[in-house]
């Protein structure tokens, strides 16, 4: 590295990176030093606590992973990139992470970042590039380079682009101009810790992963613990609840890459019965083959068990009689589960799933989509009577959206509604319904 580099050519170096980052399809960049993380303590408590679950790589050398300087030496800046990730999912039984519904990032996002090292090589500089592929903490990097704030979900949030976004880093050995931090938004949000459906999450910023969904169907290996396997609802590959809650996500651009746009994967029935070679061709340069062949069967068992049908049945008996133990495990859990949903409708029981959202009085409905409207509020209307709960706030989104008629139209014909009106606005401007419901007798 050249320590005669001036003031002057370093700031016009990183001007050309930015306009070539964006020109490689990444929507925001900044610089920081290389500096050890702020945040080093704070992640060496989250490893001696256990909270990083089975990602046993994650404790292997905490001081390396938090100071640049050790994975490349004379490391003087980080560089960050993000990319809009965010596309609308297609309707399946078996939801999956919005990253992941198109084509792996790890690899795009390496290639791209590698011609910004080209760059940087120019100028004398050597550099290393990473997409989650090596021992280095983007998402403190990129908040240090002014790229967004972490948000209490622990994703980094961007202040358009808000969480639906993925990261890239190259350290490299030239000092180019750090970005200045950006304010931290947040304030006294708490969306996400209320929506995850395990409690995963703490007001500190930490996530327990041994609680995690997106951990638990995509990292662990083994079985999913019986006590979370109702709250793992229809997820299949990963978990955007928290994120989804975000109010910072509201303007849901759609990203412009083309990769990510969505594969056409199949219902979770007919998932579970792929062969190991349907798996790895449907899974070819997708994220969603990190979940492993019976992974992924598995995490389509607890989906079936949860929302399938008796129609399920057959392909739930055939996986019990798999080679896979740990596929068949599930298969028995879920067979079992929809047996009794079965026994409960014949006995004229009433069957009621679950409602998968705090029943505190507010419920939060923009983050759902259109379909789940109508049964989750009826659902929740009845829980919130159950417990004493008569007054409730719908948070629906800004203006005079159709989400706002649908939930007064449907608030119009339950005979539970007393009465409703328009509530008070949200922080951030978000509009609800406030409804007063009958008590019951």
């Amino acid at each position: 590295m050249d320590e005669g580099l001036t003031v002057e050519v370093a700031a016009a170096l990183k001007e050309r990176l930015k306009a070539e980052a964006r020109s490689l399809g990444f929507a925001a960049f900044g610089v920081t030093d290389a500096s050890s993380a702020a945040g080093a303590g704070k992640f060496a408590e989250w490893i001696a606590a256990g909270r990083h679950a089975g990602m046993e790589w994650l404790a292997k050398d905490v001081e390396r992973r938090t100071n640049p300087s050790l994975i490349l030496p004379g490391c003087r800046s980080v560089i960050l990139v993000a990319m809009n990730t965010f596309q609308e999912a297609p309707a399946r039984r078996g939801r999956i992470a919005t990253y992941a519904l198109g084509g792996d990032y790890h690899k795009l996002i390496v290639g791209r970042l590698k011609k910004l090292c080209d760059i940087l090589h120019e100028a004398g500089a050597v550099s290393r590039p990473y997409a989650d592929t090596g021992p280095i903490l983007e998402r403190e990097l990129a908040e240090r380079a002014g790229l967004g704030w972490r948000g209490r979900h622990t994703c980094l949030v961007h202040p358009i682009l808000g969480a639906w976004t993925l990261l890239g880093a190259i350290a490299t050995t030239l000092p180019l101009p750090p970005d200045a931090l950006h304010e931290n938004r947040c304030g006294t949000c708490s969306r996400c810790l209320k929506k995850c459906p395990t409690g995963a999450l703490s007001p500190e910023g930490f996530v327990d992963a041994r609680l995690c969904l997106a951990y638990l169907t995509i990292e662990h290996k083994g079985p999913i613990p019986l006590e979370l396997r109702e709250r793992l609802g229809d997820h299949l590959f990963g978990c955007d609840d928290c994120i989804g809650a975000c109010p910072w996500n509201r303007r849901r651009i759609v990203t412009e890459e083309p990769r990510f746009t969505p594969r056409p994967f199949p219902d979770s029935k007919e998932l579970l019965g792929w062969t190991r070679e349907e798996f790895e061709a449907a899974t070819a340069g997708s994220a969603i083959r990190r979940a492993g062949y019976d992974g992924l069967r598995r995490n389509a068992c607890v989906v079936l068990g949860n929302i399938g049908t008796e129609a399920d049945l057959p392909a739930l008996e055939r996986a019990l009689k798999g080679d896979s133990a740990l596929v068949a495990e599930h298969a028995a859990w879920a067979i079992g589960r929809i047996r009794e949903r079965c026994q409960q409708k014949t006995a004229g029981m009433p069957h009621e799933e679950p409602v998968t959202v705090p029943i505190d009085g507010v419920l939060d409905l923009h983050t759902f989509r259109p379909g789940e409207v109508k049964s989750l509020l009826a659902e929740y209307v009845a829980a919130c009577r159950e417990k004493g709960i008569f007054e409730i706030r719908i948070i629906h989104g800004k203006g005079t959206g159709a989400l706002r008629e649908t939930v007064r139209g449907l608030f119009s014909r339950m005979a539970e509604v007393e009465s409703f009106g328009s509530a008070p606005e949200q922080e951030g401007g978000w509009g609800a319904t406030i409804a007063h419901l009958r008590r019951k007798s």
